[in-house]
């Protein structure tokens, strides 16, 4: 079974970051600044200790609950 191809016709790059991901979903609106997306795109909660803030992935919690 031969199938034609349009060698012409390329998928659009799309552009997408992690601050497009975050106003998409309104992760800064979930609760007092606690939730947002990280540079490489992973679900984070904010948990501050002291002075210093962490950025913990909300995945690594999950698998940490298993």
């Amino acid at each position: 079974m031969n199938s034609i191809v349009d060698s012409n016709h390329q998928q659009p790059k799309l552009e997408w970051d992690s601050e497009q991901s975050a106003k998409l979903y309104g992760v800064r609106e979930w609760g007092a600044d606690c939730f947002d997306i990280s540079p490489e795109g992973n679900a984070v909660v904010s948990v501050q200790f002291g002075d210093k803030t962490v950025q913990v992935p909300l995945i690594d919690i999950v698998e940490g609950m298993k």
